[in-house]
């Protein structure tokens, strides 16, 4: 069985999250980037709670996601985000959704959300969410329950906290600035990359 979802670089050192329930039981992982060859990965850490996953891959990483020392965006503020198809054997062209804050929302287990106003698709999950800026403001793990036209990430200083406790260092605010100057799409496409894992075998 293969499934497949969305992956983001955080560091020039290889380093990438996704969502944690799309790399979960997997035996290989394997990244596809535009304009890029299929290249091995490998899961670093993981936390169920967050959803959130930490991969690695060798090779050049053409840009990565820079977290702002902010809380978070306001309702109505613009973000983009962007997804990859599912179908392991023609992942295509990412699809970029442009969108809007609708606010914050706390899930049953307590964890902090941020909802956002955006046309996703099944794939975005693990998926970065930019500012008008550039910089990272979350990272999707799906469609609202009660509203599926909505989308829901974990926040960005979430995103930090966990990074920050594996030990990677991310962005400053000068390469926040170099980032934003490349556009939301370019941007996007730059750190983002396919995920596809092939499940661990029944036995």
């Amino acid at each position: 069985m293969v499934r497949s979802g969305t992956a983001f670089f955080v560091s020039s050192a290889g380093y990438l999250l996704t969502s944690a329930h799309v790399v979960a039981g997997c035996a290989r992982l394997s990244l596809w980037q535009e304009r890029g060859p299929l290249r091995a990965a490998k899961l670093v850490a993981a936390d169920a709670g967050l959803d959130i996953a930490l991969l690695r891959s060798s090779g050049a990483v053409r840009g990565f996601a820079v977290i702002a020392a902010r809380g978070t965006p306001p309702a109505g503020a613009a973000v983009s985000t962007i997804g990859f198809a599912l179908d392991p054997s023609n992942p295509g062209v990412p699809t970029l959704s442009n969108g809007t804050v609708i606010g914050s929302a706390t899930a049953p287990s307590g964890q902090r959300l941020l909802v956002i106003d955006a046309a996703l698709e099944r794939g975005n999950s693990g998926g970065p969410v930019i500012g008008r800026d550039g910089t990272l403001e979350g990272m999707i793990i799906g469609a609202d329950g009660l509203r599926p036209e909505h989308g829901v990430a974990v926040p960005a200083v979430e995103v930090g906290k966990f990074l920050k406790s594996h030990g990677i260092a991310f962005g400053t605010a000068a390469a926040s600035e170099a980032q934003a100057k490349k556009g939301s799409a370019e941007l996007l496409r730059r750190m983002s990359a396919l995920v596809q894992c092939v499940e661990e075998s029944g036995g």
